[in-house]
């Protein structure tokens, strides 16, 4: 995303687009616990941050870490994205991160946002942009099941099993819907949605086609330094690169966008 190991995505936000910019207001749906907002209350540029999500216990959690840490520019509240009232021209920042993805109605939460935020403001994504409900290309299929079959059954095991991975699939569009009907619900038309509305200032692809699949219950298999893990590893993502570099569209993206 930053082009720096060691720089997170807010730390890069704020030294190119907001350094000499103080007193802001940024917002926050679908915030969870709330550990995005408290990277940003660390920066003295932002007098105050709005966050809700739709879950009570999340949001009981955000105000605990919130408390304890001593923040008290950040107001965390229970609501729907539907019924926030994101009001005219009251944000500098509007951020979405891994949210925008389960919304259907794009049309009329990115109306919202574009009316919410101030005429310098901006609009910045870190989200899921790949196929609605999942529905894996044949492409990535082939080269996921190629990938996972390059790995020794000691990787492949599930979390918290015994078993080993040993197929991946399309997920079917009724289980997707039953099990999760936001998920993934109008994906594929966030970015051409956007764009519609919004000028582009910068997106960064970073990939997950391939690893996301691959990887799913079986990413705990890779933690810590052994030398054989870091070998599968870097082949997987030379596998993933291989991937993007031939034209195809990255599954997932980080998009700083102006009015």
């Amino acid at each position: 995303i930053t082009g720096d190991l060691n720089t997170e995505y807010p730390d890069y936000l704020i030294k190119k687009y907001l350094h000499n910019r103080f007193n802001l207001n940024l917002l926050s749906p679908g915030c969870g616990t709330g550990n995005k907002e408290l990277k940003f209350a660390n920066f003295n540029n932002f007098q105050f941050i709005d966050a809700f999500d739709i879950a009570p216990n999340r949001i009981k959690v955000a105000k605990e870490n919130a408390k304890q840490l001593g923040y008290k520019n950040i107001q965390y509240t229970i609501s729907d994205v539907f019924k926030f009232n994101f009001g005219n021209k009251n944000y500098d920042v509007v951020l979405f991160d891994s949210f925008l993805h389960h919304i259907k109605k794009l049309d009329e939460v990115l109306d919202k946002i574009y009316y919410s935020l101030k005429p310098d403001g901006i609009f910045v994504i870190n989200e899921y942009v790949g196929p609605n409900r999942f529905q894996w290309s044949k492409e990535q299929l082939k080269l996921s099941n190629k990938a996972l079959g390059s790995l020794p059954p000691l990787f492949r095991k599930r979390w918290q099993s015994e078993s080993k991975k040993s197929k991946i699939y399309r997920p079917g569009l009724l289980r997707m819907i039953l099990s999760d009907p936001s998920e993934a619900a109008n994906s594929e038309n966030i970015l051409p949605k956007i764009k519609k509305r919004f000028k582009i200032l910068e997106e960064n692809p970073y990939g997950g086609n391939i690893l996301q699949l691959t990887l799913k219950d079986i990413s705990h298999n890779f933690i810590g330094e052994s030398k054989e893990g870091i070998q599968l590893m870097n082949a997987l993502f030379k596998i993933e690169d291989d991937f993007l570099n031939n034209g195809n569209k990255s599954d997932f993206i980080f998009g700083i966008y102006s009015k």
